[in-house]
């Protein structure tokens, strides 16, 4: 059995990374298996000012994200 993100995310494959995170696609065992991209946030995130700026600012942007295939926070 594949490890589980959230206890309901199997991990499929990697999508992308960066200095914030890295970007998962996944499969749903909740959803009938559908699939989906889930972002981990990269953990420790630094104590660098600008990136804690920009981790607050995506954070903030991706609570107005409107979409039907998004899944919100």
């Amino acid at each position: 059995m594949s490890k589980l993100i959230l206890g309901r995310y199997e991990i499929v494959k990697e999508l992308g990374s960066g200095s914030l995170g890295i970007v998962y696609l996944c499969r749903s065992v909740q959803a009938g298996g559908a699939l989906v991209a889930l972002r981990v946030v990269a953990s420790p995130i630094s104590s660098d000012a600008d990136e804690l700026v920009r981790v607050k600012n995506d954070l903030v942007k991706s609570f107005g994200f409107l979409h039907p295939n998004v899944l919100g926070m």
